[in-house]
């Protein structure tokens, strides 16, 4: 601020995000819910610019029940998994944590969330996965920060009753 008025000091950034997010699950299955984004630059990424993102994930399941359910949380880059977490429980469970680590122009940043319910689990409570994009630093000199969406769920139906 100068005399009350903000200054622009003209600096543009690059919105790092996720693509429209997809679901992996083509029948709307309430057991099984698997979601598929990537990770991209607006504007693109110039040759020799690099970044690093902060992934925050959580896992959680509510209720008990004798039947384990799976929460899944993944991140690829270039097809090989980068960073994965899998909670296979039948009681209540709820963690998270958080990645980061260097993108390099032309890296391909694929998010996956899975969220399995057992066929004969009655618990009164959705299973999650999720992913977000919670901050974007810059390593190579330019200007990143996050942009929309940035937030991925998976979530199995609660069964009727």
């Amino acid at each position: 601020m100068l005399n009350g008025k903000a200054l622009s000091l003209g600096i543009s950034y690059k919105s790092i995000q996720f693509s429209d997010i997809s679901s992996t699950c083509p029948n709307n299955d309430a057991l099984t819910e698997c979601t598929r984004a990537c990770v991209y630059s607006v504007p693109a990424m110039s040759s020799g610019e690099y970044y690093c993102p902060t992934f925050c994930w959580c896992l959680s399941r509510g209720g008990t029940s004798m039947i384990n359910g799976t929460m899944i949380a993944s991140v690829y880059c270039n097809g090989s998994v980068k960073c994965t977490c899998t909670v296979i429980s039948c009681v209540t469970e709820n963690c998270s944590g958080s990645w980061n680590f260097q993108v390099n122009y032309n890296d391909n940043i694929c998010i996956v969330t899975c969220a399995v319910r057992h066929a004969s689990d009655d618990t009164l409570s959705p299973i999650r996965s999720s992913i977000c994009l919670s901050s974007v630093s810059s390593t190579s000199g330019g200007n990143y920060c996050v942009g929309s969406p940035s937030y991925q769920l998976s979530q199995t139906c609660v069964p009727s009753m």
